[in-house]
């Protein structure tokens, strides 16, 4: 009878977490849909975000925690208007000013979520991608060691899809302009180990034929 009950129990977990994830899934689709060029954006960094925590040997629920943040690192657009979000052409100092609250808002957001134990971090996680090693990052200008190794991560992921990815006033960059670009910014913005598991992680998704970079963003 015990061991009935804890099948049915890890059953129910199962299907509790399954029904979570989905859930997170559906509020980062509701967020890119805002624009039809960011559709698939934050599948794309959640996507690439774990395939270099895999390459770092990163523990397997770290990399479920940090798939979930990388989910909602956008959350906090809900906050930006449509006319900044959804503008044909370049923002203005003060449009990008306001865009730049977004990881603020979503740290805002996701802090009054009640989160288990384990997932208390993805808040601040979630909220750490536009920063950068140097300190000129944002919202909260930290670096090196100060931001997340999560976060770290997830910096790469979503710059590499944004630069490769089409918007209104540019095609999109190629996969190895892009790499190169990225290169030129190792230790100024990207952390050298995530960047080199990140080029590891590029070349096996190159090689298998599974980039979705072609796809707009």
């Amino acid at each position: 009878a015990f061991s009935a009950i804890a099948i049915e129990n890890a059953k129910l977990y199962a299907e509790l977490k399954k029904t979570f994830h989905s859930f997170i899934e559906t509020l980062a689709a509701t967020i890119d849909a805002r624009h039809h060029l960011t559709a698939g954006h934050s599948h794309r960094v959640a996507k690439c975000t774990v395939g270099i925590a895999r390459e770092m040997g990163l523990p397997k629920k770290e990399i479920e925690i940090l798939r979930v943040a990388a989910f909602l690192h956008d959350y906090g657009k809900i906050g930006i208007p449509d006319s900044i979000l959804a503008k044909p052409g370049k923002l203005t100092e003060e449009e990008y000013t306001q865009m730049k609250r977004h990881p603020a808002l979503t740290k805002e957001i996701l802090s009054n979520i009640y989160l288990t134990d384990d997932y208390k971090g993805i808040p601040d996680l979630a909220s750490t991608h536009h920063e950068k090693l140097d300190g000129s990052g944002y919202p909260f200008g930290l670096k090196d060691g100060q931001i997340p190794l999560g976060g770290r991560i997830m910096a790469v992921a979503d710059v590499f899809d944004a630069i490769t990815s089409k918007r209104d006033y540019r095609e999109g960059m190629p996969d190895a302009e892009a790499l190169e670009l990225l290169r030129e910014n190792v230790e100024k913005h990207f952390d050298p180990e995530v960047f080199e598991a990140f080029e590891r992680y590029l070349k096996k998704e190159l090689a298998s034929g599974k980039d979705e970079k072609k796809k707009p963003s």
